[in-house]
């Protein structure tokens, strides 16, 4: 059976964050039989958390949250142990797709940059040297500009995953786990 001919496969995401919303649906049109279902997009992380646990415990469906560290490394944890808890407890299970310091990293990897900042805002103001972003005027991530990289962004990002060894992925000063769900997207 063909990639278009396939039942689509529902991918149920809770995000903070609008470009990163507007990254994964874009991200997602590269596989047909991947259906993009938003639950919710909030600023709120408590309620990020609430809403997923709720929808993957009540619909025991799979769901993705995908969230930034932007310097709040207490409550990344929280949402982390929060999903561990629920894991080990449900069969349907939420996945993390976490980035520290923000998410502009992801697309900044592509690029093959090798000094990555630690701080939010200038690791957004370098990606407005390699593709056009504001990310204070409706950002957007040029899709078709990273497509060139992406292989190596996700080397980089499993590299930094794997220079972990046992730290955890929301104490990372740099941390791409976005690569998990696309990933994800690119095998259904």
């Amino acid at each position: 059976m063909s990639r278009n001919t396939r039942t689509k496969k529902s991918l149920y995401i809770l995000v903070e964050g609008k470009t990163e919303l507007a990254y994964v649906q874009d991200f997602a049109k590269c596989n047909p039989a991947v259906k993009v279902i938003v639950l919710i997009e909030t600023s709120s992380r408590p309620r990020l958390i609430k809403e997923a646990l709720k929808f993957s415990g009540e619909n025991k469906l799979d769901t993705w949250i995908i969230f930034d560290q932007d310097g709040r490394t207490a409550e990344a944890k929280e949402i982390y142990t929060q999903v561990e808890a629920f894991n080990r407890s449900n069969k349907a299970k939420i996945h993390i797709a976490y980035l520290a310091p923000c998410f502009e990293i992801w697309p900044l990897i592509h690029f093959r940059h090798n000094n990555i900042p630690h701080v939010a805002r200038e690791v957004q103001k370098t990606l407005g040297q390699y593709i056009k972003y504001d990310h204070s005027k409706h950002p957007f991530i040029e899709i078709y500009k990273l497509e060139m990289g992406y292989n190596k962004a996700v080397e980089i990002a499993k590299k930094w995953e794997t220079s972990l060894v046992d730290m955890p992925e929301y104490e990372a000063h740099l941390f791409a786990g976005i690569y998990k769900l696309t990933e994800f997207i690119k095998n259904q």
